[in-house]
């Protein structure tokens, strides 16, 4: 699954949070995610870097892109 959205404190992360516990590959876009605080979508993001892959990839949009580009 692909993460997008607001807030990347709240509905973005329990979301995730949740596929992964149903087995779903996550991919969360730090780039297409925000918060109403800059400093929550950036600690959000560093909390989930934090846990080495296990709830899910963090990358761009324009890396995503890249990758799906034929």
């Amino acid at each position: 699954m692909i993460f997008a959205g607001i807030t990347t404190d709240g509905a973005v992360q329990c979301t995730l949070r949740d596929a992964n516990d149903r087995g779903y590959e996550c991919l969360i876009l730090q780039d297409a995610t925000a918060s109403d605080d800059p400093s929550h979508h950036a600690d959000q993001i560093h909390t989930l870097s934090l846990a080495g892959g296990h709830y899910g990839s963090i990358s761009s949009v324009d890396q995503l892109v890249r990758v799906l580009a034929p």
